[in-house]
């Protein structure tokens, strides 16, 4: 018996030392491979080469990986990739706790699956947004009509999953966040342009989600005393075909010292961005000095550049719908900003959890 026992010991331990040997043959020769191949096998691990504590952000100089043992940076790999990432995984939650809602709340599917406007909510719009240009009513029609349905659905799961998230049944937990760096010397201040925390907006005046994120940022607007609020361009010209010449209108009415008044009858009147009424609007509130300037500036589209040069930055972020914000530091000298992404109309608390982060932590000493 002894002997048996012996023996199956030992064959124990020969099995054993064979597969440590064999499981060291594989790992040794992908280090090998990988190294050939100008991968560096020990820089794979991400931790080990950020090791520091970063408060649960990616910082621009975090090391992603490295080729012929050159390393790169987060910078050099395209932050707007991580924050479509970041923002295709906040849609997909949305979608399942929509799916999950309307499992549970059948007769609201029903409700909102076959919602259709009518035809004279379809005219309105048709009218309302200057469409003529695009095309008849009788053409245009059935994308109207698809286009209207589609913007009630969206608008209905926003608010459910809204909703949803103030009674605590959606929680949001951090992930690592990429942070962009751009200069915000041409945006426009909504208030004191001289804190180190800011909020920088990227939106569109025909957008209906804009339209309803102004209250939060009113809001916002009135509680962080300690926050600059920024505003940029980002109009939607395929689907707003008067958001353009509305941006252009804003930087107008930020020449003649009057940004704040257009900017917020703009978002009350989104049906009326017509050069007519605009120019009613600011006739009323402007001198004959300050009006004609601006009645000229909106006609040549004087700021036509600097809207498009809105819009290309934005793209080279990953902006790809509005309204989409950026909250992070802000350095007053030198008028740069470094922050991440917030997409979509998102409620007051999760802005405010976001800036209350920056306004605690020191901005990256390189700042």
């Amino acid at each position: 018996m002894n002997t048996r026992i012996f023996s199956f010991f030992r064959y124990l331990f020969l099995y054993l030392l064979a597969l440590f040997f064999i499981l060291f043959a594989v790992w040794y020769s992908e280090k090998n491979l990988a190294q050939a191949q100008g991968f560096d096998f020990q820089n794979s691990n991400r931790k080990n080469q950020n090791a520091d504590a970063t408060g649960g952000l990616i910082k621009r100089d975090y090391v992603f990986g490295s080729i012929d043992g050159k390393k790169y940076l987060v910078k050099d790999l395209w932050d707007k990739h991580l924050n479509q990432a970041e923002e295709s995984l906040f849609e997909s939650l949305k979608s399942n706790f929509s799916d999950l809602f309307f499992q549970q709340n059948p007769n609201l599917l029903a409700d909102v699956s076959t919602f259709q406007p009518t035809e004279e909510e379809m005219k309105a719009f048709y009218q309302s947004n200057a469409l003529e240009k695009q095309g008849s009513y009788a053409n245009l029609k059935d994308q109207l009509r698809e286009y209207m349905a589609q913007s009630k659905k969206q608008e209905i799961r926003q608010k459910i999953f809204e909703e949803a998230m103030g009674k605590g049944r959606v929680t949001l937990f951090p992930l690592p966040v990429a942070l962009v760096q751009f200069s915000n010397s041409t945006a426009i201040a909504k208030n004191k342009a001289e804190f180190s925390v800011a909020m920088v907006e990227f939106s569109d005046y025909q957008c209906p989600f804009c339209h309803k994120f102004q209250t939060t940022l009113q809001k916002l607007m009135a509680t962080e005393k300690k926050v600059s609020f920024f505003y940029r361009h980002f109009p939607l010209q395929d689907i707003h075909p008067e958001a353009f010449f509305a941006a252009n209108a804003a930087e107008c009415a930020q020449q003649a010292g009057a940004f704040l008044d257009l900017h917020n009858w703009m978002y009350n009147h989104p049906n009326q961005l017509r050069k007519e009424s605009i120019f009613a609007f600011m006739k009323q509130g402007l001198t004959k000095e300050k009006f004609e300037p601006f009645q000229k500036c909106l006609e040549t589209e004087k700021f036509k550049p600097k809207v498009e040069e809105d819009l290309a930055l934005g793209k080279s972020m990953g902006i790809t719908g509005t309204p989409t914000s950026f909250v992070g530091w802000y350095n007053p000298k030198t008028k740069v900003f470094q922050g991440e992404m917030i997409t979509g109309a998102q409620p007051y608390a999760m802005v405010k959890k976001k800036l209350a982060f920056y306004l605690t932590e020191p901005a990256p000493a390189d700042f």
